[in-house]
């Protein structure tokens, strides 16, 4: 199944199936306005996304303040999604402090209105931007390569990241949190994920257990992920007949797809437990890095321009190693009201977090409070 390079990133970063791409090429677009710029542009694309996977990243780490009893347990899957504003789903090509030297390679982005402003990911699924790449060629201002931006997605909610953590009570009003996803490989592609978690009930040091009014709990959790695709047959081949190609096992050997992030928070969780139903209010510092690159090495057709090479106004290939990253860092502040639903041992809950970037998260999960250790 062939798709774009923009959906085989989502690909990437969900980590669920695996699918034989020929994205490249699309990619490829973007380095025809040079790495330095080319980079920017596609950072302006595909930024909100990165950023509601950096917020998603630490989700899910408590859905109630009270903690388990000891040997006590639960294993969870949350998934999250963001909201999206108007301003997360365009960027005005204006300010990315893009090269505006006439000497040098240069882009300029132009719509069917005549503006700079261009969709991202999260906007219209209607492309109406395009992408002209320009160079003084004998003294004169030419268009060397021309290009529609990718079209977004217009879907209503962003995309984030599912999270799958175990939860046990050791004793003392505290239980220990892991996520761990050892190993996934298919083909080319292989994924894992780590994270380790701490809850500590303070409520446990000043009521006992069954009167208390409210739990109160502190919560630390870390989170790491890395994904990665090698392209294999599917790697960016140069065109045809034109110079400047390396050995096709250069590029067919080092072409991948890199997906990784890591990320912390620490707070503090309030909640109420009223019979099956508990709500919960949080506070918490937020901090993550989301990043997805091409590394390898990927022939892009270039038109020759310099007056004093034979080749000039026919077309070349360059070579370009490691050439895209897009990235996201993300540090904040953020609010969490949910609420859970305990239904025997299954457990429901739903909440949304309010901070730079907003987003919604539902879970389910097997909960067992406790386990009364057997007399001898």
């Amino acid at each position: 199944m062939k798709i774009k390079f923009y959906s085989f990133l989502l690909f990437l970063a969900l980590t669920f199936n695996y699918h034989k791409v020929n994205a490249q090429a699309d990619a490829a677009e973007f380095l025809k306005a040079g790495k330095e710029d080319g980079n920017k542009l596609i950072n302006a694309y595909m930024g909100p996304l990165l950023d509601g996977f950096a917020a998603t990243l630490n989700n899910g780490w408590y859905n109630t303040a009270r903690h388990h009893g000891l040997m006590g347990f639960d294993l969870t899957l949350t998934l999250s999604v963001t909201t999206i504003n108007a301003n997360q789903k365009t960027f005005d090509g204006s300010g990315l402090n893009l090269n505006n030297d006439p000497n040098k390679t240069r882009i300029v982005l132009v719509d069917s209105n005549g503006s700079t402003q261009a969709q991202t990911i999260y906007g219209s699924n209607i492309s109406t931007t395009r992408v002209n790449v320009h160079e003084s060629f004998g003294g004169k201002d030419t268009i060397i390569a021309s290009f529609l931006m990718p079209p977004g997605l217009a879907i209503p909610v962003g995309l984030g990241l599912p999270n799958l953590q175990a939860a046990v009570g050791v004793g003392l009003g505290t239980e220990v949190m892991i996520r761990i996803t050892p190993g996934i490989k298919s083909g080319g592609f292989r994924a894992t994920m780590f994270g380790l978690g701490v809850k500590h009930n303070i409520s446990y040091w000043i009521w006992e257990r069954e009167k208390k009014p409210i739990d109160i709990s502190g919560v630390f959790g870390f989170s790491s992920l890395k994904s990665t695709y090698d392209l294999g047959d599917d790697y960016l081949k140069p065109q045809d007949g034109v110079p400047g190609a390396s050995a096709a096992a250069a590029y067919q050997n080092s072409q991948k797809f890199v997906f990784e992030g890591s990320g912390y928070m620490i707070g503090a969780v309030i909640s109420k437990k009223l019979s099956i139903l508990t709500l919960y209010l949080g506070a918490n510092y937020n901090h993550a890095k989301v990043k997805m690159s091409m590394e390898g090495i990927y022939p892009v057709t270039f038109m020759e321009t310099r007056l004093d090479d034979p080749k000039v106004g026919k077309p070349v290939i360059v070579n370009f190693q490691d050439p895209i990253v897009i990235e996201s860092n993300l540090s904040y502040l953020r609010a969490t009201g949910g609420l859970r639903l305990k239904l025997g041992p299954i457990t429901l809950s739903a909440e949304y977090n309010l901070g730079r970037v907003n987003t919604i998260g539902g879970g389910i999960g097997i909960n067992v409070q406790s386990i009364r250790p057997f007399s001898l």
